[in-house]
């Protein structure tokens, strides 16, 4: 026995600490295999469209972690949206935090989602500030909530902070994947038509069209193409 204080604290034997010690590692052995097959079967059930390169770290979509929790049985419920108004020091502004439960199995976590006012896809325009009457509020909302969806599904199966070798390995070319450097906030896909005027027409033949969201936000083009290319992306009553 061993005292500390007022705390009186009982070791267990030494040979029972090894074969708990075994035990543990047995364990801790099975679900690192059970782990990397959960990753694999993960990665594998996406494609390329599902994955977006974000300044060389890969991130998964909304579309990709919906997929991976039909496959895996991961629910979500209790799912609760909250407008939060904060400050800075460029003034007051909002963001959008949604929550959730989130189960898998036996587990049970919480997992929260935000959006803000002042992200850059949705508040600036040819690199310059847009008036808050020309913000779109619900795209932040349905931001939010994929956000949440996606942080829940990752941590609840474990398969958060992938490395591109863990993606390629199932199955995602990252050449393939849409690339999105923040420090710039537009997309490096390089292949759209250079005329704006041909830009609507040639989203609609696009498998993933809203991979070049950020390219059209930011660009020079007319306000009317801008906003006739982001309404065909994001429908308002979708």
């Amino acid at each position: 026995m061993e005292e500390n204080q007022n705390e009186i604290i009982t070791l267990n034997p030494a040979a029972n600490q090894a074969d708990i010690t075994d035990d543990i590692l047995a364990v801790a052995n099975r679900r690192l295999a059970q782990l990397d097959k959960i990753i694999t079967l993960s990665i594998s059930r996406t494609n390329e469209n599902d994955w977006v390169d974000q300044q060389g770290k890969p991130y998964m979509t909304c579309s990709g972690a919906e997929k991976i929790a039909r496959l895996f049985g991961v629910c979500w419920k209790n799912v609760v949206c909250e407008k939060v108004y904060s400050s800075d020091e460029t003034g007051q502004f909002y963001f959008y935090e949604v929550r959730g439960v989130f189960t898998f199995c036996q587990d049970t976590i919480t997992a929260i989602g935000t959006c803000s006012q002042k992200d850059q896809f949705f508040a600036k325009s040819g690199g310059t500030t847009k008036p808050l009457s020309e913000i779109d509020e619900t795209n932040i909302r349905k931001a939010a909530y994929s956000n949440m969806v996606v942080n829940g599904v990752t941590r609840i199966l474990g398969i958060r902070n992938l490395t591109w070798e863990q993606v390629r390995a199932g199955g995602v070319d990252p050449n393939k994947t849409a690339k999105v450097n923040y420090k710039t906030g537009k997309d490096h896909s390089n292949d759209m038509p250079e005329d704006p005027n041909e830009w609507l027409e040639w989203l609609k033949q696009q498998q993933k069209p809203t991979a070049y969201y950020a390219a059209i936000k930011n660009s020079q083009a007319p306000e009317e193409i801008r906003k006739a290319c982001i309404e065909f992306m994001y429908p308002k009553n979708k």
